[in-house]
């Protein structure tokens, strides 16, 4: 799979959320898109794999309001209370969760394994998630 980043603007009620959803579908997996266009519910098929592919963490949906701001979108502080105080944290958003993905991203499933740089025993995928992996490490 690619990683592509689209972004669609305009007023509301013109269909940007169905387009947006249909053209990831088709940019993520062409194969499966052009399938499901030929069944006789063709919405339906893209909506479900669609629906997959936010599950994967493959399409991540932001919705974007005048108050949206740089640090909503790609990092800023935000108040968080630990230990009955608030503090304030760096906090990532959404598009700097994604470059940080596509980043470090290798196509590892579940069952693949990892050597260790120190000839220790190597780390096992265990779960694959919207985060990243979760690695058995032995």
């Amino acid at each position: 799979m690619t990683s592509t980043m689209k972004m669609l603007y305009g007023p509301p009620g013109t269909g940007k959320t169905w387009s947006a959803a249909r053209e990831a579908v088709r940019a993520i997996e062409p194969g499966k898109y052009a399938a499901a266009m030929a069944k006789v519910d063709p919405n339906s098929a893209v909506q479900a794999i669609h629906q997959s592919l936010v599950n994967e963490g493959h399409i991540v949906w932001v919705t974007f309001h005048s108050n949206y701001s740089y640090e909503d979108f790609v990092e800023g502080y935000r108040p968080v209370v630990e230990a009955g105080a608030m503090t304030y944290k760096v906090v990532d958003g959404p598009f700097k969760k994604w470059c940080e993905r596509v980043r470090r991203k290798v196509d590892l499933e579940v069952g693949d394994r990892i050597d260790s740089a120190a000839g220790r025993e190597p780390f096992e995928v265990v779960d694959v998630d919207v985060g990243g992996w979760v690695l058995r490490v032995w």
